[in-house]
Order: C-alpha cells, then structure tokens, then sequence
C-alpha cells in the first residue's frame, strides 16, 4: 500500500513537473508576443515553439495541453494592440487556437513515429539477422552491465565446424535451421538467454552463483549435438567445438573477452570439445602471429641459410651427397626449428617462395663446389604444397639449365603423404623430373598409413627409411620392418638411403642388411658449404 501511494506520489509529481515546464515556457513566449506589440503582429508564431517542444518531450497530450495554453494566452487574454488597446475578434484566435492544436498533436504523432522507427532499428541492431537471437551488439550491451554491476560471471560459447559443408551439400535455409536447433538446445541447457555473435558460433552467459558448472553443461551440450536430427528431409548431424572463458575481477571490456572467446574456439580441444581459456594460449598465438610477421620478412630479405649433411656410401665408403637442410636464424631470438616454420609458411601460402630460395642457393652451391674441382650432389626437401602445379618443378628445371648443372647433380625429397595429397598431378610433375634426370627420394618411409600398392605407383628413385625406426634397430620388430622395406625397394629398383644414425652399430647392421646408404650423425653432422668442400676432398674409400 505505501509502495503504490509512493509510486502514485512520484506520477503526480511528474506530471506536476511537466505542467510548470509547459505553463513557463508557454508565459514567457506569451510575454515576448505582449512586448512586441501584441498579437497584430507576426510575433504569435514564436508560441509555436513551446508548442514543438511539448509535442517532442511530453507527447500528444503535452503537445495538446501546451497548444490550449498557448492559444489562450495569445488569444483573448492578449490584445491585437498593446498601445492602441485594441482587442481580437472571437473568431481570429478560436482559429489560432485549431492552428496550435492541429501542429502541435501531428508533430507529437510524427515524433512518436520516429522513435518508434529508432526504437526499432535499434532492436534490429540488436539482433542477427539469419537467427533472430541477440546478436554480439546485444551480448557486448548486456556484458557492459554485468561488468559494472561487478558481477562475476562465465562465458560459454560454441563453434559449428561443418556447417560449410552442411550449406553446401543441403541448404543454405537447412544450416540455418540447424543453427536455431543447435542455439535452442544450449539455452535448453543453459537456461539463459542465447546470443548468435556469428553465423556458425552462439555464446550465453552463466552468472556465477547459479548453480551450473559451465564445464559441465558444455559437456552435456555437446553429447546432445552427437545425435543426428531431420530437419524437413534431411538427416543433419552436427561438429561442434566449445570454449569457456571466466571474468576476471578487473572487470574486462567486453570485446577483450569476445577476443578471448574466439581465442578459446580456436584451440585443439585434445579429444574434448571443450576448451577453458588460459593466459598461455593468447601468448602462444601472439608468439605465432610475431613469428609469421617475421618469416614474412625472412622470404622477403633471403634471411634463411643452408647447411648440408652427408650421405655415405654403405658399398665403398665414400660419399654419396648431401642433404641441404634449411635454417632460419632470427638473431636475438635464435634458432627457429623447420619443422615450425615450415609448417606456418605452408599456411601461409610462402613454401613455394622458400623452395624457391633453397633451389636457388643449392644450385648455386653445386656450381661453386665444381669450379673449385669439387663435384657433391644435392638432396634438397620439397613440400606437398610445391606439387599442385608445375611452378616449382620449372623453376627447378629453369635454374639448372640457368647455372649449366646437370640434372643427375640435384634431387628431391618429400613424404610419401606429400605425393598422395594430389596423387595424380603429383606423380605426372615427379615422373617428369625422373625423365629430366633428377633423382626422387621418398622420405620417412614406412610411417605413413599408404598401402603398398599406392606407394608403388609413386615415381622415385629411392626409399629413406625413418630415424624412429633406426633408432630401435636392435629391436626384432623394427629390424624386420627395415629388411622388408630394404627388400622392396630393391625388388622395384630403387635404392635405400638410412637417415639419423647415430651409432657404429646401427651402421654396421644397415650393411649387414643391405641398405644402400646412411646419413646421420655418426657419420657426419650438418656442415656448412665450406666444410663439406674439405670434408669431400678428406673422404676417401672406407671400410663400413
């Protein structure tokens, strides 16, 4: 009871407060039409703007109550002229009094049209346009208000992986629709509001205190996603990965924790599909982010350098060649590891670049090595990425003809999964170069998943069996899978070439078991291109 008199008190004192703002602005604007001289005059039209400023701030009836008021002070309560004392006719200020009406409540209309107007595109800013659900502006808006509430609260988002594939083969209208199925089984889980921030990802909010453990309703959501659904005629099955992001209690903006957000979708989930947010994973990918600006800069400036290993001949102990092996010094950072840049410069789009140089500088190298009365093949390493076209494999044939080094002086190698990612472009571009003359080797051999069958129809000149399998060489199991792949190289003419071996044992039994050649630290670490011209000249043949 005493609530409902405060609340009919504050209602009657807001409807007091406007009266008094109408009924002054109203008197002073009358005052002004009186010292002009009266209403004779075109000095009443300045009552027009009491009148406007109702209707914007007070509506159609302050706009209506204003325009009474108003009419009435210039009308019989205001002479026609002040010096001359002469009054209005009835029926010149009844007529101004309509005027007044008739402004006053169609600008209050068309004020109230236009907020409406406002008011809904800023619901439909608030809202995604495919789902229908609140959107990021929304999340961001309500984010704001938590934070400065100082409530502690947790961010649980999730990712459609397949959805691409889902537009695709389907429907883009069908992708949708999964969407709004997925989105309603979170907030089924949730019991919060949903926000859709981008077509394939939805994020609630979880404030601390209710009682739900964001780990395990993302569990719970995700095992609802396993079971296939029909949306109108067909069977969808939906991918999903989470992330969790908690506050913290310097109170966030909110696009630092959608940043995170996506930061944490952005992960591997090992096997989960969830991924809570750690302080670790932002600075990993800032390190990424620094190192592929720098590996940029790197292509561009030539800052890479090759060192070459050894390759010794098991049947008269000289060598055989040489392995160039790429390296990548940062200076005051060290040394970065190829198989981490490599790897990025693929992404990238920059390993045909990098190949490039490496063709470059070893062709070059070969040429320097023969004027100074030194001949050294060299084994240089190219990527799957390198054999989706004939680019590469024409600036290699181009560069060698450019320096007048005999094909037989180069060679390939690459991974037999490399040559299987594109098979048939693959084995046309290496079956090529085999009849140009330059020599293929197939890397890690044996680690892959590849039949027997498949790997015969690659075109190489070699098999180069896998450091893990030398390593525990002693181990029956890994000796008899070298034998067979010693065995089935040369039972299809091609060579064997043993890589990472470390010790006088491990070579001993290669020569025992037939493998044509070795490299490794046993024999020879990688040298730069000076040392490996003394190393040539210094190796003579030897017993194993």
């Amino acid at each position: 009871m005493v609530r409902r008199q405060s609340e009919t008190r504050c209602r009657w004192n807001k409807h007091a407060a406007k009266g008094f703002f109408i009924a002054g602005l109203v008197s002073v604007t009358g005052y002004a039409v009186y010292l002009s001289g009266g209403t004779g005059e075109s000095f009443t039209n300045l009552m027009y703007i009491p009148i406007i400023l109702s209707a914007y701030c007070f509506g159609v009836k302050g706009a209506a109550g204003a325009a009474l008021l108003g009419g009435l002070t210039v009308g019989p309560l205001m002479p026609l002229s002040v010096l001359e004392g002469i009054e209005q006719k009835p029926a010149s200020w009844v007529f101004r009094i309509v005027m007044f009406l008739v402004i006053g409540v169609v600008t209050a209309f068309l004020f109230r049209n236009i907020r409406r107007l406002k008011a809904a595109e800023i619901e439909q800013s608030f809202r995604h346009v495919e789902t229908g659900l609140p959107n990021a502006n929304r999340l961001k808006a309500d984010l704001q208000e938590i934070i400065e509430r100082k409530t502690a609260f947790s961010l649980i988002g999730f990712r459609i992986m397949n959805i691409d594939d889902i537009n695709r083969f389907t429907d883009y209208e069908i992708g949708v629709k999964a969407i709004v199925r997925a989105t309603d089984e979170l907030a089924d889980c949730v019991g919060e509001t949903v926000y859709s921030i981008f077509s394939n990802e939805f994020v609630a909010i979880l404030p601390d205190g209710c009682g739900k453990d964001p780990r395990l309703i993302g569990m719970e959501f995700l095992q609802r996603l396993k079971e296939p659904f029909w949306i109108d005629r067909f069977k969808i099955e939906l991918i999903a990965k989470g992330g969790i992001v908690h506050s913290t209690p310097d109170g966030e903006e909110p696009n630092r924790l959608l940043k995170k957000m996506g930061i944490a979708l952005g992960q591997e989930t090992n096997g989960t599909g969830l991924v809570v947010y750690d302080v670790s994973i932002e600075q990993k990918n800032k390190a990424r982010y620094e190192l592929m600006v720098a590996l940029s800069e790197a292509v561009k400036n030539g800052e890479f350098h090759l060192v070459y290993q050894p390759q010794k001949s098991l049947g008269d102990g000289g060598m055989a060649g040489a392995e160039a092996l790429l390296r990548w010094n940062r200076g005051p950072e060290g040394e970065v590891s190829p198989e981490v840049f490599v790897k990025i410069a693929e992404e990238m789009g920059l390993i045909s670049d990098i190949t490039k140089w490496v063709i470059r500088n070893a062709v070059g190298q070969i040429e320097r090595w023969r004027e100074e009365g030194i001949s050294v093949s060299v084994a240089i390493n190219v990527s799957a990425k390198d054999l989706r076209d004939r680019d590469v494999a024409d600036y290699l044939r181009e560069t060698l003809e450019a320096a007048g080094v005999e094909p037989a002086m180069i060679g390939i190698e690459l991974t037999e999964r490399s040559v299987l990612h594109n098979e048939k472009k693959a084995q046309q571009i290496l079956s090529e170069l085999q009849e140009y003359g330059i020599k293929v080797a197939l890397d890690d051999f044996g680690t892959g998943y590849n039949s027997l069958v498949d790997l015969v129809r690659i075109p190489s000149d070699y098999l180069k069996v896998d450091k893990v399998f030398v390593d525990h060489i002693t181990d029956e199991v890994n000796r008899t899978i070298i034998e067979a792949v010693i065995d089935f190289a040369h039972s299809t003419g091609k060579a064997v070439i043993a890589e990472g071996v470390e010790q006088k044992e491990q070579s001993e039994m290669l020569w025992e078991m037939g493998c044509d050649y070795i490299q490794g630290y046993y024999f020879s670490k990688p040298l730069p291109p000076e040392e490996i011209k003394n190393y040539a000249r210094q190796m003579s043949k030897k017993d194993v």
